[in-house]
């Protein structure tokens, strides 16, 4: 995809709002699945900075999603990012 756009394009960052779409669709996909995130990809879907979510979690909050042992979120836990 990259290299079909215009280098422009990839100057003026397009290339990064384009992967952060893609990255926030698949993270759409596995979490209709019921299939867990990874910290990047529930950012990516919920629009928030992956240094906001990864404070959450390590201040240990609510709201924060909790980790699996694999570093993964199940969906429940990232509802209420969304």
């Amino acid at each position: 995809l990259a290299a079909l756009l215009p280098e422009q394009g990839l100057k003026d960052g397009l290339i990064n709002k384009i992967t952060q779409t893609q990255m926030a669709a698949r993270a759409r996909l596995k979490f209709d699945q019921n299939v867990q995130l990874t910290v990047p990809e529930l950012a990516a879907l919920s629009g928030v900075t992956q240094k906001r979510l990864q404070n959450a979690i390590y201040s240990k909050t609510d709201e924060a999603p909790l980790l699996s042992k694999k570093g993964l979120i199940d969906p429940e836990d990232a509802r209420i990012w969304l």
